[in-house]
């Protein structure tokens, strides 16, 4: 990183506080409960006027002050939100009645409530359904971007229709592409980036031309401070990469993989399913910084310049993170597993605050439902034993798929060579053994 860099990171003020491994896996308990569905990105941060943000949990929103005090929430809204150009409106999409919703930040009053409008028809060969909406821009003058899942529009300042609406319009391919994220940068008002699974175009808003396109799978392309810096492309296994604006072409790798993701302690033992956070980034708002998170939720700080790592930090004080956002070159925003908002000063050990935007009906709603009472407590000896017993002997297929979901939580102490008999595998054989050991 050269003497000049390293010295400075011998008198950063950014203090060392994790230990522990920083590649592989993360293993927790068995009986470890994550927010249902966060893995897939739907909670986010977004500023707003007066040092105020938004928390969005999908189902509801909930507004708080620079200080972390509540101020209002709305419900039925908060799949997707988005603050106006000026900060002092949020927009929020209701999933369960396809409306756009504006509500004024410094009250919660509702102001508007529109239903999304129809979208034109496909051409021939192409997905008839365009989807639910994926991601929202407010633009200065009024108009509102709306991302589909097979198309993009711009809607009018009113709501009620659509100013521009372009499909199919990604580089053809075996399978239907699915639309994921766009990136507006009010220097180019009329391109906007447009990410698939498969690639990334540049799109003339007025005419649907596709101005560049660079094969970039995934979705996770974030757009630097206010809208106006190189675009961070997050999708790159072993690395971010700077984008430019202009070419898409890379500017800058920052080498970073991390953990790979969570496995509890029995799918560590004999088993190859785990769970994958989205992989985040964000640079701080003068460039100094950048905050990832991995796989594993853990969450990282670089010096954007050399690219060297100042800083992970603990999972005591941030576990399981969602998004980031920062509030200024020092301090930034977390969302944390369980509903928690957490604000971070990079120069100090402790959390600046710590709440929960969940009510304890909201953390029963988003925990997997499924076996939640059989998740307290791991399964005995004899109770696995019984299970594989069951596997062997039983012809009813209810027993049969309970004995696996007892399988699925065995300690990690056990025996299997001493249990696994041959009547026991032939009866794992009738279905599956990717919960045995690979031994």
């Amino acid at each position: 990183m050269g003497f000049r860099n390293f010295v400075k990171y011998l008198f950063s003020p950014v203090p060392l506080d994790y230990k522990g491994p920083e590649a592989g896996w993360y293993v927790v308990p068995n009986y470890s409960q994550f927010t249902y569905s966060s893995v897939r990105g739907d909670f986010r941060l977004v500023p707003l006027a007066k040092g105020c943000f938004a928390a969005a949990w999908k189902d509801f929103v909930l507004v708080r002050d620079a200080g972390g005090r509540p101020l209002w929430r709305a419900n039925d809204c908060g799949y997707t939100v988005a603050p106006s150009a000026d900060g002092r409106q949020l927009l929020a999409y209701s999933a369960n009645t396809q409306e756009l919703i504006r509500f004024d930040t410094d009250t919660g009053r509702e102001l508007a409530r529109t239903p999304v409008p129809p979208v034109p028809p496909p051409a021939p060969g192409q997905d008839p359904s365009p989807g639910w909406v994926q991601q929202l821009i407010a633009r200065p003058d009024g108009t509102v971007l709306v991302l589909m899942i097979a198309g993009v529009g711009v809607l009018a300042p009113d709501g009620r229709h659509w100013q521009a609406y372009h499909q199919g319009f990604m580089p053809a391919q075996e399978y239907p592409s699915m639309l994921g994220g766009m990136v507006w940068q009010p220097a180019r008002p009329q391109q906007l980036l447009v990410m698939s699974d498969a690639a990334a175009v540049v799109l003339d808003l007025s005419t649907g031309t596709v101005l560049r396109q660079a094969p970039l799978p995934g979705v996770a392309v974030l757009p630097g401070p206010l809208g106006q810096q190189p675009l961070l492309y997050c999708y790159h296994p072993e690395s971010y990469l700077l984008l430019d604006p202009d070419t898409l072409a890379t500017t800058r790798h920052y080498p970073f993989e991390g953990l790979q993701g969570v496995r509890t302690q029995a799918e560590d033992q004999h088993q190859r399913s785990s769970t994958a956070w989205e992989k985040r980034a964000l640079l701080s708002p003068g460039g100094k910084y950048l905050l990832a998170i991995d796989r594993s939720g853990l969450v990282w700080l670089f010096d954007a310049t050399s690219g060297y790592k100042l800083r992970l930090f603990r999972r005591e004080l941030l576990n399981h993170a969602y998004d980031v956002l920062w509030l200024n070159e020092q301090q930034f925003l977390a969302l944390t597993n369980r509903g928690h908002v957490v604000k971070v000063d990079v120069t100090q050990l402790e959390a600046v605050f710590d709440v929960t935007d969940f009510s304890a009906a909201d953390d029963a709603r988003y925990l997997p439902a499924q076996d939640a009472a059989a998740r307290r407590s791991a399964p005995s000896q004899a109770q696995v034993v019984a299970a594989l017993d069951t596997l062997a002997t039983t012809p009813d297929a209810a027993a049969y798929a309970r004995a696996w979901d007892t399988i699925h939580y065995t300690p990690v102490g056990f025996d299997w060579g001493l249990h696994l008999t041959p009547a026991r595998l032939a009866g794992a054989f009738r279905q599956t053994t990717w919960m045995l050991p690979a031994s």
